[in-house]
C-alpha cells in the first residue's frame, strides 16, 4: 500500500518540503491551502474509516505535520480551513492503535504539543485535549511508558497545556483551560516519579541520567505552572520527596531554588 500521488501532488509536496526545510525563513515564507490539504488528506484514514493512506504508511506524514505546524503560514492555514480538533481525534486513534510504531505515538504527542504553542492552532488543540481526556489524560498510558521518547513527548504536552491553565485560556463556547489543572498535576506527578526512578537506576548502573532528569524537570514546571493561580490536589509529601531526589541527581544544583530557576529557564515554551 502507501499513498500514491499524481504528478501535481508530487510537485506540491516537493515545494512544501523545500519551504518547511528553510527554518530560518519561517516568518517570511508561505505555503498554499492545497499543500496543507495534501498532508491532512494523507492522514485522513483511521482504523474505523476509509480514505487517506494505511496507518502503517502514515509515519512520514505525522513527522512532516509535527514540524510544519511550527511554520506560521502553515499553522494559520491549518487552523483556518480544517476542522482540526476532529482531525486530531482520527490521528489519535491511529497513534494509539495496537501495533502502531512507537515513533508514530511519540510524534503524535509532539504534534499536539506544538499545536498548543501556535496561536493559530491552540484553540483546536485545547478542544481536542478536552474531547480526548479519557485517552490522553487518564491512567498510566504514557506516564509509565517504556520508551523514553514517548514519556518525553507527554511531558512536553503537559507543560504546554499548563501554560494555558496559567493564562486561564478560554476555548470553545464556554470552556476554560483551567479545567485541565487537576489532570495535569496528577499525570505530571506520576510521570515525574517514573522519570526519577529511571534516572536513579541509570545512575546506579553508571549510565546516562540526563534524559530522565530533563523529563522530571519538565513535569515539575508543569505542576508549578498549573498551580500558580489556584490550588490542585497534590500529595505534597510525595512532591517534596520527588524534588529532593531530583536535586540529588544533578550535582550542579547547590539548592532547590537553583533547580527551580533552571527548570523554568530551560523549558519555557518548550517545542520539539
Amino acid at each position: 500500500g502507501g499513498q500514491v500521488f499524481n504528478e501535481s501532488q508530487q510537485a506540491q509536496l516537493s515545494e512544501l518540503l523545500a519551504t518547511i526545510g528553510e527554518t530560518s525563513r519561517y516568518h517570511a515564507s508561505y505555503v498554499t491551502d492545497s499543500q496543507v490539504r495534501l498532508i491532512v488528506d494523507a492522514l485522513a484514514s483511521s482504523p474505523s474509516s476509509g480514505g487517506g493512506c494505511p496507518v502503517a504508511d502514515q509515519f512520514p506524514f505525522v513527522e512532516l505535520l509535527r514540524g510544519a505546524v511550527l511554520h506560521n503560514d502553515f499553522a494559520n492555514r491549518l487552523g483556518g480551513i480544517h476542522n482540526l480538533d476532529t482531525q486530531l481525534m482520527a490521528l489519535m486513534e491511529n497513534a494509539f492503535a495496537d501495533g502502531t510504531k512507537v515513533a508514530h505515538t511519540y510524534l503524535f504527542l509532539q504534534c499536539v504539543s506544538n499545536l498548543l504553542v501556535s496561536a493559530a492552532t491552540a484553540e483546536h488543540a485545547l478542544l481536542f485535549c478536552d474531547a480526548a481526556r479519557a485517552d490522553l489524560l487518564s491512567g498510566h498510558r504514557f506516564t509509565r511508558h517504556a520508551h523514553k521518547h514517548v514519556i518525553n513527548g507527554f511531558a512536553t504536552l503537559l507543560l504546554n497545556l499548563s501554560v494555558h491553565v496559567f493564562h486561564g485560556r478560554q476555548f470553545g463556547s464556554n470552556d476554560a483551560a483551567t479545567s485541565f489543572r487537576q489532570d495535569i498535576c496528577a499525570r505530571a506527578v506520576d510521570l515525574m516519579s517514573t522519570a526519577i526512578d529511571r534516572a536513579e537506576a541509570a545512575a546506579a548502573a553508571q549510565g546516562k541520567t540526563a534524559p530522565m532528569v530533563t523529563i522530571a524537570k519538565r513535569c515539575f514546571v508543569a505542576i508549578g505552572t498549573a498551580r500558580v493561580r489556584s490550588a490542585a490536589e497534590v500529595d505534597e509529601a510525595t512532591l517534596k520527596s520527588l524534588c529532593s531526589r531530583l536535586v540529588k541527581l544533578d550535582p550542579a544544583y547547590a539548592s532547590f531554588g537553583q533547580m527551580v530557576e533552571d527548570c523554568v529557564r530551560m523549558h519555557h515554551g518548550t517545542r520539539k
